[in-house]
């Protein structure tokens, strides 16, 4: 199998947004829509327990039976989310996959609802049955971790110790979630080039190549997070003239939602840019995987699947 160049998988996403503006001009539009139709359904169905959430204080919350009752109201909220959530997001990625593995099914902004996106609804499905065996059995393990640091922290009576004792726990969790992450990374463009799911064989296509990956994703996030924050930059800036200085927060996050404090003219300038900003950097952050994947397997797949 082939080698890849990290810097090009790094940079895919921009490369793909200088040449197809059409599909990022799609993706833009169907972001606004979204957006805006988030912020009417958050406004009708949870106005209320929203205008006391921007009420509480920290003193007010130190009734656990107070917290939990306003909390419960909001549960569904996240319950909404979590569902578009699984339903959308194998559609975006088949859409990245599509982009970099059949460009030439252009139409449509790459988007697609057929057996590509039920694979990739199938594959996420997965992924969300094997993190939570992941979690219980890592949670096991931090707990067994922490008995024995606690025993030898104590029998040592060490400050030094105990502080490094500490956070080798949380370093060795998080080093562990960014190599299951790295290496089951190439899933979904594996699972969209063979057009069957398959969990583990991203597996063996990322041994002995997980740190140049994991440096075309930590690149391809840093210029993601630089877009970021150039783009809220500018729709602070733009918010700011058109809704005053004094009122511009106010206006951005109004702390009774009602559909005239949300669809003012700074609000929808934000929904418009936020919309742009988000279609570009969904390349940035997507692209880099079936990038590599394509680089990775090269004359290894048919015609048919990568073109």
């Amino acid at each position: 199998m082939a080698n890849f160049s990290a810097s090009d998988a790094a940079f895919a996403g921009f490369a793909f947004v200088r040449r197809q503006p059409q599909a990022v001009l799609i993706w833009t539009i169907v972001l606004l829509v979204i957006s805006a139709g988030f912020s009417v359904l958050v406004t009708s169905r949870f106005a209320p327990v929203l205008g006391q959430l921007a009420t509480v204080t920290p003193q007010s919350m130190q009734d656990p039976t107070k917290a939990m009752a306003i909390y419960r109201q909001v549960l569904p909220l996240y319950g909404d989310l979590f569902l578009f959530a699984i339903v959308f997001y194998p559609i975006v990625f088949s859409a990245m996959n599509r982009a970099v593995l059949r460009p030439k099914e252009s139409a449509f902004g790459f988007f697609r609802l057929g057996p590509d996106e039920l694979r990739q609804f199938g594959l996420m499905l997965s992924f969300i049955a094997l993190g939570i065996v992941s979690y219980i059995a890592v949670l096991m393990v931090a707990i067994v971790l922490t008995l024995i640091v606690g025993a030898v922290t104590a029998a040592s009576q060490s400050q030094a110790l105990t502080a490094i004792a500490i956070l080798t726990v949380p370093v060795i969790a998080m080093f562990g979630y960014l190599v299951f992450a790295v290496r089951f990374s190439l899933a979904s463009a594996q699972t969209f080039a063979t057009r069957k799911i398959d969990i583990f064989g991203s597996w063996a296509l990322t041994k002995g190549r997980f740190w140049p990956i994991f440096g075309a994703y930590l690149l391809a996030t840093i210029l993601a997070l630089i877009v970021t924050l150039l783009g809220y930059i500018i729709i602070f800036a733009v918010a700011a003239v058109t809704g005053g200085a004094g009122n511009m927060m106010n206006a951005l996050t109004p702390a009774t939602p009602t559909m005239g404090a949300i669809f003012t003219a700074p609000k929808i300038i934000q929904l418009v840019l936020g919309a742009i900003l988000g279609a570009i950097t969904w390349p940035v952050l997507m692209l880099p995987a079936p990038t590599i994947y394509k680089a990775v397997v090269g004359d290894g797949a048919s015609a048919s699947d990568v073109f």
